[in-house]
């Protein structure tokens, strides 16, 4: 059940409440890390190493291929 439909029943306790928001924003919330992590991420170690968590990072903040 979706959480915005618990309105009609109401959430039986504040984990049930807190679930249902962490569920319908996970999605978004993912994306903006990834975003703000592409911003500040330095190369550290190898090349390889930067590049594969960069497109980790552009998968997870839902860009395509082309923004790298």
């Amino acid at each position: 059940m979706a959480w915005w439909k618990q309105k009609d029943v109401g959430f039986q306790t504040w984990e049930d409440f807190e679930r249902g928001i962490r569920s319908e924003f996970k999605d978004h919330l993912e994306k903006k890390d990834a975003c703000a992590k592409l911003k500040c991420t330095k190369q550290t170690n190898t090349v390889r190493e930067y590049i594969s968590l960069l497109q980790s990072l552009n998968i997870d903040a839902g860009y395509d291929e082309e923004f790298l």
